[in-house]
């Protein structure tokens, strides 16, 4: 997949490593390249009202980082 590897570049970009949550949006160009749109590291809501388990796999990845 070939956005896979832009995705796997623009997070690469990110100072102090792979961050826990990352969300990146692209779009192709006119000759198909993909472009990076936003790369956002701070969300406002995680929308754990959703899938509730979420916040403890959260809770748990911060945890393993310390």
């Amino acid at each position: 997949m070939r956005s896979a590897r832009w995705l796997r570049r623009a997070l690469g970009a990110v100072p102090g490593g792979t961050p826990l949550y990352a969300r990146v949006d692209l779009i192709d160009d006119v000759d198909g390249t993909p472009i990076v749109l936003e790369l956002e590291l701070i969300e406002p809501s995680l929308f754990f009202a959703f899938h509730p388990p979420a916040a403890d796999a959260l809770v748990r990845a911060i945890e393993a980082r310390l």
